[in-house]
């Protein structure tokens, strides 16, 4: 939810999608080019803020 909450981009788990997929989120392309490059802006600022060295910052 941190990352619609905060980023406003929503995902989806990727187990329902079949097996190999429980580690993995699915995104929807179905936009225009630049709302996915905003959203994966958005993405990189939160993720940026969130982790450092590799480490999630609480």
């Amino acid at each position: 939810m941190t990352m619609l909450r905060e980023a406003k981009v929503a995902m989806t788990p990727g187990a329902p999608f079949g097996p190999g997929g429980e580690e993995h989120v699915r995104l929807c392309f179905c936009s225009s080019e630049s709302t996915i490059n905003e959203a994966f802006d958005r993405l990189d600022v939160l993720w940026s803020r969130k982790y450092v060295e590799g480490r999630l910052v609480p």
